[in-house]
């Protein structure tokens, strides 16, 4: 097993209240948001992949992985499953971190703070909030994943509490880090952010 977790962004979303097609494509300071995102995770990872919709395709050369099929109150979980899945086929005992496309300011210690328990699943808890998809999964918990999912049970929260995820603070007191675009109003907010960097 590689020591580095292999990193998987989230890019399904179809960013229907943002208005401007899917969010990966979205344009912040004239890079779609998943080359950000990619950007800020690749020297922290051995390996960047995207977690899709099968028929969508995405900005860049990453490798993706298809969510598999699944019913349509499956909401983002299939994100995990089919990460777990994908990983279990094509890269035995790999553990990886994920991350949503629209959350471009992640910290640079982000991928170590998750995985600094090496055998633990992690989930990043910042400003009396849980991000459920800012996560990591090692690979020994891909079996108890599986179990939850087959349980029928849809919500992150959930699977993070039946997991025993270990709770990890990432920018707390900074909202701008793990500011998620998901209007206009928050993609302006993005880019006045981006310029003050």
């Amino acid at each position: 097993m590689g020591k580095e977790p292999i990193g998987v962004i989230f890019a399904g979303g179809k960013g229907e209240r943002l208005g401007l097609g899917p969010k990966a494509d979205v344009l912040l300071d004239g890079k779609p948001l998943l080359t950000h995102i990619a950007e800020r995770l690749a020297p922290q990872c051995k390996e960047i992949l995207v977690s899709a919709r099968p028929s969508q395709s995405v900005p860049g050369d990453h490798a993706v992985i298809p969510d598999i099929e699944a019913d349509a109150d499956a909401g983002i979980m299939v994100g995990i499953i089919s990460a777990v899945r994908w990983m279990t086929a094509h890269r035995p005992g790999q553990s990886f971190v994920t991350a949503p496309v629209d959350t471009p300011f992640l910290p640079d210690d982000y991928v170590g703070r998750l995985s600094a328990d090496p055998a633990r699943p992690a989930v990043v808890h910042s400003t009396n909030r849980v991000h459920g998809l800012s996560a990591y999964f090692p690979a020994s918990s891909f079996a108890a994943i599986e179990e939850v999912w087959v349980s029928g049970e849809r919500m992150v929260r959930a699977l993070h509490e039946r997991i025993r995820s270990r709770a990890v603070v990432l920018g707390d007191g900074q909202e701008d880090v793990f500011l998620n675009i998901n209007t206009q109003e928050d993609l302006k907010a993005a880019a006045a952010l981006m310029s003050r960097r």
